[in-house]
């Protein structure tokens, strides 16, 4: 069992062993908080189904207790606390709040993949062989969502800005689910929001702000600190309906970084206003 690692994009490779013991990486999530931290989830032929390394893969350990499947199809980690860890396996969906320590099952079976809100970590989506379902309260509880989903064979999940929930099925075509509350994909513009979202977040040195406009309207978005004093205006213009990104490099309105902290990030079109709390780390 091992990975490879690249630091010039793929001209060359560097291989890690992780175990002696045959075995197939399936999944990695790195640390956002510390790049030198990755996990590994998959398949080996003893028990240990996750690994992780502190030093760039140079030495892996394993951090399996509790998980009793016999391999890990997919990781994830939370957007906001990299302590927490869920790892997707036929004998249910495993979760760990001390990275990896010990790891607690949260229920289903035969899950092949899980993805986390980045706006609200306690909202997840497991896909498994009997459909999609969702938690709303970090995995203590499960609700199908399969409505308009032909084929629950779910193979792998993907989420675009929060706004969709894309699902690949084994035999048939990829689905697609509106999830954020407030926009209504039929089209209704009377009845549309816009959105916010974030990612990453907490931030280290750049983050996207992606927002979905229902229509045509005024746009304004800006930095706060939290006395709410402006720090930055990112975007203040009109703009079409759809999705808008923006990259920001946690710079102020004079080109200086923003310290560590808690931030707000504003949103201000014609007919809604949205807050979005920004933690940036450094």
């Amino acid at each position: 069992m091992a990975v490879s690692k690249s630091t010039n994009s793929g001209a060359t490779w560097s291989y890690y062993q992780i175990t002696a013991s045959d075995g197939v990486v399936r999944d990695l999530v790195v640390d956002h908080t510390n790049s030198n931290i990755v996990y590994a989830g998959g398949h080996v032929a003893v028990s240990a189904r996750v690994y992780r390394t502190t030093n760039s893969g140079i030495d892996w350990v394993s951090v399996s207790s509790g998980i009793s499947s016999d391999s890990v199809s997919a990781l994830a980690m939370d957007p906001i606390n990299s302590s927490i860890l869920y790892a997707a396996t036929p004998d249910g969906l495993y979760k760990t709040t001390n990275s990896g320590s010990s790891w607690n099952n949260l229920g289903l079976t035969d899950v092949r993949a899980i993805e986390i809100r980045s706006d609200d970590p306690d909202i997840l989506y497991a896909g498994t062989g009997a459909g999609v379902f969702e938690s709303t309260t970090g995995g203590s509880g499960w609700t199908p969502i399969n409505d308009g989903l032909d084929n629950t064979d779910v193979m792998t999940l993907a989420l675009n800005n929060d706004l969709y929930l894309y699902a690949g099925t084994n035999g048939s075509s990829i689905y697609r689910m509106l999830i954020n509350i407030g926009i209504n994909e039929s089209g209704d513009e009377d009845h549309q929001q816009a959105s916010l979202v974030v990612r990453p977040n907490p931030i280290c040195d750049k983050a996207v702000l992606s927002y979905c406009l229902p229509k045509r309207s005024s746009v304004q978005l800006a930095i706060y600190d939290v006395q709410g004093r402006l720090l930055r205006i990112l975007v203040n213009e009109s703009q079409t309906a759809g999705t808008h990104d923006y990259v920001w490099d946690i710079c102020d309105n004079s080109s200086r970084t923003i310290a560590a902290g808690i931030y707000f990030c504003k949103l201000e079109t014609d007919a809604h206003t949205f807050v979005h709390k920004l933690i940036i780390v450094q």
